[in-house]
């Protein structure tokens, strides 16, 4: 999933949950993902910003994967239980997050030397 376009989630409802959802880093925790499904007015969508399409003959994992989405969209197990409204829809194409500030005066804990370590 790397340099893959995510969607991000946070002005959806909080019980919201996408189906394919990943974390962009350990400190900021955005609720993000790449496949989600709901209803949507009278209908039910299923949206995607994964390639599922491009190369199909080199890239297999990807070919199944659409496939068995299509599969499921077009099975009886295809009833989304979130409900949207088309404004949440739209601000996907259209609202740009805001920036973000990853500055800090402060190592991450990972990085701070443990007690008694000499650092060698």
């Amino acid at each position: 999933m790397n340099r893959a376009q995510v969607m991000m989630f946070t002005d959806f409802p909080d019980d919201f949950q996408p189906l394919v959802q990943s974390i962009d880093t350990w400190f900021l925790s955005r609720k993000i993902g790449m496949l989600f499904e709901a209803n949507v007015l009278n209908g039910k969508l299923m949206m995607t910003t994964l390639d599922l399409k491009g190369d199909p003959e080199n890239r297999v994992v990807a070919r199944q994967l659409y496939k068995s989405i299509l599969d499921y969209m077009n099975s009886d197990d295809f009833r989304p239980v979130s409900r949207l409204e088309t404004e949440v829809i739209g601000d996907l194409f259209t609202k740009i997050a805001p920036p973000v500030n990853t500055f800090t005066n402060d190592s991450p804990d990972e990085l701070k030397p443990k007690q008694g370590d000499t650092g060698i």
